[in-house]
Order: structure tokens, then sequence, then C-alpha cells
């Protein structure tokens, strides 16, 4: 696979630019838009070939990464299994974000309750609730509301690269 090669990148249901050829553990640094990642070469698909050399059958337990916006309806079509203890795998969008920073408590659980309504109504997977670091008052007036919604499955503070605990990174329900 060459530097530079026009790719299908099958998680993201998006075309990316080659950045690095795969390295040992058969992976591929590749420009999807803004986004720069290192994705599995069974994830690609090499432009302009119909079965694609590099389009490897997709193993189950690789289908949980990246699902940041992509409907519920079409993931319930495809299972996969998931350890309960995983932690869920998603991109930031400026869509799957809420930022609430230098907000006041109130009007910061209104703004994520009206987010978290349409997030879920639009059935979006995860989310991004941006509170900040500050006195901690907000991140645990919101994580009080995450623990109470109905919308949210589960929750946990963003990670690294993700905002760490100024975010609170949200899956919301499927039922």
């Amino acid at each position: 696979m060459q530097v530079g090669a026009k790719v299908r990148v099958h998680s993201l249901k998006a075309e990316g630019e080659v950045l690095e050829a795969p390295n040992e553990q058969g992976q591929v640094h590749v420009r999807v838009g803004n986004l720069r990642i290192r994705i599995p070469l069974s994830d690609i698909q090499l432009k302009g070939q119909g079965g694609g050399a590099h389009k490897q059958p997709r193993k189950t337990k690789s289908k949980q990464h990246l699902r940041a916006v992509e409907p519920r309806k079409k993931r319930q079509e495809e299972p996969e299994a998931q350890d309960e203890g995983d932690d869920f795998l998603a991109i930031q969008t400026r869509e799957n974000r809420c930022d609430m920073r230098g907000l006041n408590v109130e009007e910061a659980l209104q703004n994520a309750d009206s987010f978290l309504d349409q997030a879920y109504h639009r059935e979006w997977n995860t989310v991004f609730l941006i509170h900040g670091n500050g006195t901690g008052a907000l991140r645990k007036a919101i994580r009080q509301l995450c623990k109470e919604s109905p919308y949210i499955e589960r929750y946990r503070p963003g990670g690294r690269g993700e905002g760490g605990e100024g975010v609170t990174v949200v899956k919301l329900s499927t039922t």
C-alpha cells in the first residue's frame, strides 16, 4: 500500500488518504478529512478495487470502534460481541458534543438535558459533554444528571486526548 493512496474506511463510511504504510501490527495511518487515525488494514479498501486486495473479513470485536453518530437501527442489524468492562470508543465532532464551559450549573444542566434529548431522538450512539475542570461543581452536576437520565446507558470521564476530567463521554441507551 503506497503513501498517498486513496482508500475507503469502512468503519467511518468515508474516503481517506494513506499517510504511512502499514506497521507490524497491520495498522495504517490514514487521513479522513481533518482526522488522522491509525486503523486496521482489514477496515480499509483501496479505491478503484471492487473486492479490494486489502479488504479482509471484519472481526466482530473490531466493529465497536468509531461509531460516534451512526444510528442505532443500523448497529442492531450487526450484532457485536462486547465485554461489559470495555470502554466505548468514539470520535468527537461538532455535532456530537455539547460545550457548557462558562455556564452556571442551572444553564448547563438545561443545555445538557436538551442536547441529550436531541441526540437520543437522532439515534446517536455516543456524545461528549464538555464541562471543563474549574471548581468541579459543573462536572459533579453533569455526572449526577448522567446517573439519573433515562437516555444514558453508561458514561465515563474523557480519556487522554478526549479532554480528560473536563469531559464526560456518554453512551446513549438503545431502548
